[in-house]
């Protein structure tokens, strides 16, 4: 896959599993990405989760796409990025209605944004046999 196909695949299925560190245990979660594009992957969460300080901790993680009709999934492994830019917060809240309403009641604060960055990134096919994991810059 090309970078726009990798791109558009990770927009098309927008809900990723995002892998985290927590006091050397994996801890995994499912998160709807914002958005993918040539700046990384965009995600939100509340900053209250213990996902904020997992990452804070170790800003490293890997995610994992996956379409069940095609059989493909993409993981990526990266670093995080911070995202503070308002205009991308708002363009979160305009997205997210119950972040929006939380953004409302507690202000930006509570909203935690984040990007990964400098992926590498492994493709799997359903029927493929896969004798060794290749990964590619994103």
């Amino acid at each position: 896959m090309a970078n726009t196909e990798i791109i558009n695949f990770l927009n098309t299925n927008s809900t990723h599993f995002v892998a985290t560190v927590d006091h050397g245990e994996p801890r995994v979660r499912g998160l709807r990405a914002v958005r993918a594009d040539e700046q990384g992957i965009l995600y939100s969460a509340a900053a209250t989760k213990d996902l904020v300080k997992q990452i804070k901790a170790n800003p490293k993680v890997e995610i994992l796409a996956f379409n069940a009709e095609s059989g493909t999934q993409v993981r990526v492994h990266g670093d995080v990025e911070i995202v503070e830019d308002q205009a991308v917060k708002d363009e979160i809240a305009s997205k997210r209605p119950p972040l929006k309403a939380a953004i409302e009641a507690n202000g930006y604060d509570s909203l935690f944004a984040f990007r990964v960055v400098n992926g590498q990134l492994n493709i799997w096919k359903r029927g493929e046999k896969q004798t060794s994991t290749v990964w590619e810059t994103l």
